[in-house]
């Protein structure tokens, strides 16, 4: 039974392994407002003139698969290619992950194996910068401004939030 090897676990592991948890589901939310707001609201209010590769939100994403997420990714990876085909399957990765997580919390409090989720929130933050640094490029790279910029190193908010968080937990 859960309980009973929960009680068996030492304290610091249980928050340990919470704390974990949370910073999966908080990476997969900002990886989700990524891909699937980032993506909508740039069709948002706006359109197309005649020749742009652009048409509307229905036809260019929602026209890739049934589920929101999965055609905002194919989108992302497939017309910007804002993501490699791995950084999506890491993503999907994530998602399953985060999914089980909502279901199997307890379950997964005793089971957790550390090393597999930290490799997980290493591969969360890596596509979280991506598709941060894919959307602040969106937003800025045009502007003269800044062309001196190391693109290679710039993310948004999002990242800076859970990098924030991480190193807050660290300490």
């Amino acid at each position: 039974m859960t309980l009973s090897r929960i009680e068996d676990m030492k304290p610091e592991n249980v928050r340990h392994h919470l704390t974990h948890v949370g910073l999966i589901l908080l990476a997969f939310e900002l990886v989700k407002e990524l891909v699937i707001v980032r993506v909508k609201n740039f069709f948002a209010d706006i359109v197309f003139g005649d020749g742009l590769p652009f048409k509307t939100y229905e036809d260019d994403v929602l026209a890739r698969h049934k589920d929101v997420f999965e055609a905002s990714l194919l989108y992302l990876r497939d017309h910007f290619e804002a993501i490699s085909a791995d950084e999506m399957d890491a993503i999907q990765g994530l998602r399953q992950y985060r999914n089980r997580v909502s279901h199997e919390l307890p379950q997964l409090i005793v089971d957790m194996v550390p090393a597999q989720n930290e490799l997980m929130l290493e591969k969360a933050r890596a596509c979280l910068f991506r598709l941060s640094n894919f959307s602040v490029s969106m937003d800025i790279g045009a502007d003269p401004a800044f062309k001196n910029i190391d693109w290679n190193t710039i993310a948004g908010t999002d990242l800076m939030l859970l990098d924030q968080i991480i190193e807050q937990l660290r300490a």
